[in-house]
């Protein structure tokens, strides 16, 4: 079976995993399939072409290079300086729309599979390894696609600012994927606690609608955060409802390091961005545990 460059990278935490009591040598056994299984899946973007004569090679890496066109659009967010807060909250808010839409189109048969549950937990493989392993899988391949969707805005941000920023843009990408893959696991985990067999299907679908509802709504919402009554000044009020919207807490660390803007509400965005995120990964870990 073909060995994965990410398998090798993952070879080296193999001593964490074991202290968290799982069976690396299985999870990576699992990995793998999981892996040579998604290069025969043609993605949702790809979907179009099924009816055409299956070419060589691995959909999804082709999948990428649309993706990475599509991300052309982030990149006007990033070319002007100025309300950093203002032009982050509206980048992550279009990022986190995508990023949803694809997680739920793509992976939810992933983070829903019954059939994991009922073969692989009759072997000899604890539930703490198959749940990580899964968890790992939809994390990885989130992260191929966000940094294909994000990597003209991430070129274009360190030619135009600096360093820095690409750093700070790059480490809350990083955050939003985790944040991303961890809500949704919870939600479809709580599902999963009380609904089963042709039911599930039904719920499922029900989620998805909402989800989707959500997340237009959320994005709405952003533009509606600023005052643009003077174009060449664009005001931001804070209100506390401003903190259930998540593209504005990875706007923050911008506004805060960049700008200098010490404000009470501005902290609050950008603790929010990292605290959030780890909180809910911890959470899942716990949940699954």
């Amino acid at each position: 079976m073909k060995d994965f460059k990410i398998l090798r990278f993952i070879d080296k935490f193999k001593s964490l995993f074991e202290s968290f009591g799982v069976d690396y040598d299985i999870m990576r056994k699992i990995l793998q399939l999981k892996f040579v299984l998604n290069e025969r899946n043609v993605p949702t973007v790809m979907k179009n072409n099924s009816s055409k004569k299956k070419e060589e090679g691995n959909s999804f890496i082709k999948s990428l290079w649309f993706y990475a066109l599509l991300g052309l659009m982030l990149v006007p967010f990033v070319i002007s300086k100025g309300n950093y807060l203002f032009q982050m909250s509206f980048l992550f808010g279009i990022l986190m729309f995508m990023m949803m839409t694809i997680l739920i189109s793509d992976f939810s048969s992933v983070l829903l599979d019954l059939k994991d549950k009922n073969i692989i937990l009759s072997k000899p493989v604890n539930g703490k390894t198959l749940s990580l392993a899964k968890t790992i899988h939809i994390t990885i391949y989130m992260f191929y696609i966000t940094f294909s969707f994000t990597a003209p805005a991430l070129l274009v941000s360190l030619y135009k600012h600096g360093f820095l920023f690409f750093t700070i843009f790059l480490l809350e990408i990083i955050l939003m994927d985790l944040l991303i893959v961890a809500l949704t696991a919870l939600l479809y985990l709580l599902i999963l606690k009380f609904f089963d067999g042709e039911k599930l299907k039904d719920i499922i679908n029900y989620v998805q609608i909402l989800l989707t509802i959500a997340l237009s709504i959320g994005y709405q919402l952003i533009g509606r955060l600023f005052d643009f009554s003077d174009i060449m000044n664009i005001n931001f009020v804070p209100k506390w409802w401003q903190c259930l919207i998540p593209s504005v807490w990875f706007g923050g660390p911008f506004e805060l390091i960049l700008n200098n803007n010490h404000g009470s509400h501005i902290i609050l965005f950008s603790a929010l961005a990292l605290i959030i995120p780890v909180l809910s990964i911890i959470l899942y870990i716990i949940c699954k545990s």
